[in-house]
């Protein structure tokens, strides 16, 4: 055996040989280890996309349901809207305050706060999304 890698080493062709094949596989696992590599980062990429697909699907058939609910409502809010501070609202106050109301009669609509918050709560939102449709067109999407 000793005898033979002796004349392997004379011989500068079986060396040069040896050394180019040893150099093939060695770029061939680098290439392979890159390709897993590369490989590993775009089963990432793809199930990371997924998930966002998969959040982005739910959200937005939320927001649609959400919406379709809103807008069955919406006449019912704007009217509550012109009652409030109307002479009809001032007059059910009245009658409240004046203990004309029977008490089992729910009547959030007659305290000032109630109406109030609901109407800056509704601006509040429809300002997010004022906002939201704005970056939905700058995204181009």
């Amino acid at each position: 055996m000793l005898h033979f890698m002796i004349n392997m080493i004379r011989d500068n062709r079986t060396i040069k040989s040896i050394l180019a094949n040893m150099l093939i596989a060695a770029i061939s696992l680098f290439v392979k280890g890159d390709t897993i590599m590369s490989n590993n980062k775009q089963l990432d990429r793809i199930k990371r996309m997924e998930s966002y697909l998969d959040e982005a699907e739910h959200a937005v058939k939320e927001l649609s349901n959400a919406l379709e609910k809103y807008e069955k409502m919406e006449k019912k809010y704007y009217k509550i809207g012109k009652y409030y501070g109307s002479s009809d609202w001032m007059n059910d106050f009245e009658a409240d305050e004046e203990g004309l109301i029977p008490a089992e009669i729910k009547r959030g609509v007659l305290s000032e706060d109630a109406v109030y918050n609901l109407i800056i709560e509704h601006k509040e939102l429809m300002t997010r999304m004022q906002r939201a449709v704005l970056r939905s067109m700058e995204e181009g999407i």
